[in-house]
């Protein structure tokens, strides 16, 4: 992949031995119990949506119109502010992107148009995840709640040609 990438190449870089039933539940300190909110809640009024939107035309691609800029900042984030996105794919974006958010896990909150029952368990609402897969012709409304980390970071197509052609977000 070249120089500047994030591929080791010298060997093993490490093990993660997940076997132990015990190992997640030793995470969910790491993770609120929920970010949904009760549609009927006050505390819906506190979260304003944000809309992420996939962009392609031929070979430009991008995120709400603009190819990836690395000298531009998209958006800023605050601590312990929930951040409510809605992950649009719209139809004349002919493929399904998957987007991943660096730094932060998210956790689905609703899927328009719902998937088939048979693949509801892909984005079900309540789970959380740091890369999904977006369907073409839908959105997928995440929130995630930065707490600690204050510099740049990064959501993007997770297909790497998708992500060189600039279809990346920077936050901060």
């Amino acid at each position: 992949f070249g120089n500047g990438t994030d591929v080791y190449t010298h060997g093993i870089l490490f093990f993660v031995n997940l076997t132990s039933p015990s190992h997640h539940n030793r995470m969910n300190h790491l993770f609120p119990d929920s970010l949904l909110i009760q549609e009927n809640s006050t505390d819906k009024e506190l979260i304003i949506p944000f809309v992420f939107k996939w962009s392609q035309h031929l070979q430009s691609y991008g995120v709400n119109g603009k190819s990836y800029n690395p000298h531009r900042l998209d958006r800023v984030l605050y601590l312990n502010q929930i951040e409510e996105w809605i992950l649009v794919a719209p139809p004349e974006v002919k493929t399904a992107h998957p987007f991943h958010l660096h730094t932060n896990h998210f956790q689905i909150v609703r899927v328009e148009p719902p998937l088939p029952s048979h693949l509801q368990h892909l984005l079900e609402p309540g789970s959380w995840r740091d890369t999904i897969l977006i369907p073409v012709a839908s959105n997928v409304t995440i929130r995630f709640l930065p707490r600690d980390f204050t510099g740049p970071s990064l959501a993007h197509c997770h297909v790497f040609v998708h992500e060189d052609l600039g279809m990346d977000f920077s936050f901060n």
